[in-house]
């Protein structure tokens, strides 16, 4: 189980477990976890993937799990990203410290990108008469943008809305 946020163990703590390559995103024992001395200077951590298929890279520390990228970094920045620590790209194995920011749940989930829909017309648009309608869901409310004329003008009005009200944590 990995552990809850306010159980990271200091800046100062990390410091004296781990060699950071911060931009790599890749962590090196320079203490070595007890009975274990043959680890000493080898990479730390181990793959897991979650059912849904979400992976990410956990460390043992102190008989607790964390996440590398949480480690790594509280050891840069040092403060623990509460709630939440977003891969910018994406990318949850890449935990180069330049791809790490912390997020709320709601910045977090604007980062996720489109899912896949069932209709061929872009993210924020649907047909609505003989018109296209622009559309975002922004604070559990669904705004319309307007009304075009071509879906590909609907949905530059929707990427224009959605870095409006979601600024960098918008992955288009």
């Amino acid at each position: 189980m990995v552990a809850k946020m306010n159980d990271m163990p200091s800046q100062a703590d990390l410091r004296r477990i781990f060699e950071v390559d911060a931009q790599r995103g890749l962590l090196f024992w320079k203490k070595a976890p007890m009975f274990k001395a043959q680890l000493l200077g080898c990479e730390s951590g181990c793959l897991k993937t979650k059912q849904s298929g979400y992976q990410y890279v956990a460390v043992k520390v102190n008989q607790r799990i964390y996440k590398r990228g949480r480690i790594i970094f509280m050891m840069v920045h040092g403060f623990d990203p509460n709630p939440l620590l977003d891969h910018i790209d994406g990318n949850s194995l890449n935990d180069a410290i330049y791809n790490l920011r912390p997020a709320t749940h709601q910045q977090n989930a604007h980062n996720q990108g489109a899912k896949p829909r069932k209709v061929d017309l872009p993210a924020g648009v649907d047909a609505y008469k003989d018109q296209f309608r622009s559309r975002i869901f922004h604070n559990k409310k669904v705004m319309v943008i307007g009304y075009f004329n071509t879906a590909n003008e609907a949905h530059i009005a929707y990427l224009k809305k959605a870095r409006e009200l979601r600024g960098d944590y918008t992955r288009w």
